[in-house]
């Protein structure tokens, strides 16, 4: 009988092992076709971005469930849409986040600080243009918005520093059109430019 009690315990026990072997694999498999669907929304929605389509971007990226990749391009096309449809606080949220991924990409930088100057945060704004030009010293866009901004700071101190932490100034008349915040050396046709 004791030889029979082993061969059970055995039996039981390559059963559960198999068991645990199998979910793992199982887990292992739609933790893989989950990172495959995101990949695909985000090349959907880096196309809608592309096409101008800014609207279904925000909606294709957004839908990309959290945690399935990281990857700081949703959150960089995310907010990079956003600025286009000018909910520029929803978008300095995104592009914090892909700038917290990834701060060595230049077009990041440049959408927070053009983010931050629609916001009327000069001071954000200043240093978001200086870290893309850390990045790269020979992008015109971000030193002729340095430059704007230096004659704004010169010609309104008080802008560039709030005196309380929940006064904003009043952002600069710089409404009639959104900046381009596509990344370097893709093209998007943004209407008037």
């Amino acid at each position: 009988m004791t030889k029979m009690r082993k061969l059970i315990f055995s039996a039981v026990g390559l059963a559960l092992i198999a068991a645990v072997v199998a979910g793992v694999y199982q887990n292992r498999l739609e933790r893989q076709r989950q990172g495959e669907e995101a990949l695909a929304l985000i090349e959907t929605g880096i196309a809608q971005f592309r096409q101008n389509q800014y609207e279904s971007a925000v909606e294709t990226l957004r839908s990309i469930p959290e945690g399935t990749i990281r990857d700081w391009r949703p959150h960089y096309y995310l907010g990079a849409a956003l600025v286009q449809l000018r909910d520029y606080e929803a978008a300095v949220v995104s592009l914090e986040e892909a700038f917290r991924l990834n701060e060595q990409e230049e077009s990041i930088a440049f959408a927070l600080g053009v983010a931050y100057f629609k916001l009327g945060n000069l001071g954000l704004s200043k240093g978001y243009f200086h870290a893309a030009l850390q990045i790269n010293p020979e992008n015109a866009d971000a030193k002729g918005l340095m430059d704007i901004m230096a004659n704004l700071e010169r010609r309104q101190p008080a802008a560039a520093t709030p005196d309380t932490a929940t006064e904003k100034p009043a952002a600069p008349e710089n409404d009639a059109e959104p900046l381009d915040v596509t990344p370097r050396g893709e093209s998007a046709e943004i209407p008037g430019h």
